[in-house]
């Protein structure tokens, strides 16, 4: 099973690979970085389809600065369109797993 991570642009990328490898945190297979946030948002569907048919771990890190009720709709958004029925209506403030 590999671990990916979705990310807004190739700033992103750079920053959560630092961050992850100062704080020792487990390897991360890929690191996708997607141009910028509606690119991001428009791939979670086809993302998440194709890690669940190779078994593969799925993360998205979007920043929330502007509003985070509208992010959190538009991935839902996403994630219902990958087939998740049963995502929360609001993000948990300690992070969302599906």
């Amino acid at each position: 099973m590999s671990k990916i991570l979705l990310v807004e642009g190739t700033n992103d990328e750079h920053v959560l690979k630092h961050i992850c490898g100062n704080r020792q945190l487990p390897h991360l297979d890929k690191v996708r970085p997607h141009g910028n946030v509606e690119k991001l948002l428009e791939s979670i569907p086809v993302e998440i389809k194709a890690a669940n048919e190779e078994g593969d771990a799925v993360g998205v890190v979007i920043d929330a600065d502007a509003d985070l009720h509208s992010r959190w709709r538009s991935i839902r958004t996403g994630l219902h369109d990958a087939g998740f029925v049963d995502v929360p209506e609001q993000p948990a403030p300690d992070g969302t797993i599906l």
